[in-house]
């Protein structure tokens, strides 16, 4: 029924009493007949992070201009605003489920709606975002976060322990031509270049680097020897990776000297460098990159 039908009817009928049932009918702002209908809640977000925020207005929205009243349980909460902002944060923790729920006030053409919706959180381990000190997909322990996704990836992981014997570094007395990366996310060229090195009479299947190769954890391969830069850095975090001894561990970097080649260790007791023997046996924590 349109507005302009009504005066008509209103103007033909002086004297009289006219009553229009706004139950049924409604009259909007610009003159046009509608009914009640169902919100439809849109949830924008497939997945939630662990440990993450969200800001619900932009996460959880509808077709209603009713007010909107959010709250959650499970492994989440919902952060109370800050006058006089009117959004609010969802705050998730580590791990579990967590309920989002929104409730719509009624408005002259919407009814009060309340909609639901559970989201397990994602974790690191399972391809969400990761911090330091999470566990890593193949079961290590996060120690290095590059802030961005770089071409070797964004996160290092240790493995979850040293390796079960102290191992060589290998080759001994060959020079490795390509063992000089001392850069993050680069240990892997260093261990990619023994292995490629140490073939035929210089073969040494119980160095470190060769060792790398056959190494797997959580079903996931693609372990390697750090260079320097990385294990420094995974000696800054020994706290938080936790079954790291104080001795020395060996890099995949290679070190040139007059009287032959050796091999660079970090000493987990004081983060010094130093060059040993590559025949000498000492500790080795494979990484991976991702």
């Amino acid at each position: 029924m349109h507005l302009g039908f009504l005066r008509t009817i209103l103007a033909a009928s002086i004297g009289c009493a006219v009553f229009v049932s706004t139950a049924v009918i409604q009259i909007d702002e610009v003159g046009a007949a509608t009914t009640r209908t169902t919100p439809n809640v849109h949830w924008s977000t497939a997945t939630l992070d662990h440990a993450s925020s969200v800001i619900l207005s932009s996460f959880v929205t509808s077709n209603s201009p009713g007010k909107k009243t959010y709250s959650a349980s499970g492994a989440c909460s919902v952060a109370a605003p800050i006058p006089p902002s009117t959004f609010q944060t969802l705050l998730t923790q580590t791990s579990g489920t967590c309920t989002v729920s929104v409730t719509i006030a009624r408005t002259k053409e919407f009814n009060r709606v309340h909609r639901s919706k559970a989201y397990v959180l994602t974790t690191c381990a399972t391809g969400s975002r990761c911090m330091v000190g999470d566990t890593g997909p193949g079961g290590g322990i996060v120690f290095y976060d590059a802030g961005s996704t770089k071409s070797w990836g964004r996160y290092l992981e240790a493995a979850p322990a040293d390796t079960s014997t102290l191992l060589e570094w290998g080759c001994s007395g060959v020079e490795v031509q390509a063992a000089d990366h001392t850069a993050i996310g680069k240990g892997i060229l260093n261990t990619q270049a023994v292995v490629a090195t140490c073939q035929g009479p210089f073969s040494n299947t119980t160095g470190a680097s060769a060792a790398s190769q056959a190494f797997a954890s959580g079903g996931i391969g693609g372990w390697y020897v750090p260079d320097v830069k990385e294990l420094r850095a995974l000696y800054a975090q020994a706290a938080t990776v936790g079954n790291l001894n104080g001795g020395l561990y060996w890099t995949s970097n290679e070190y040139l000297a007059a009287r032959g080649t050796y091999g660079r260790v970090v000493d987990f007791s004081s983060g010094n460098i130093y060059a040993e023997a590559k025949v000498g046996q000492f500790a080795v924590r494979f990484i991976r990159a991702f």
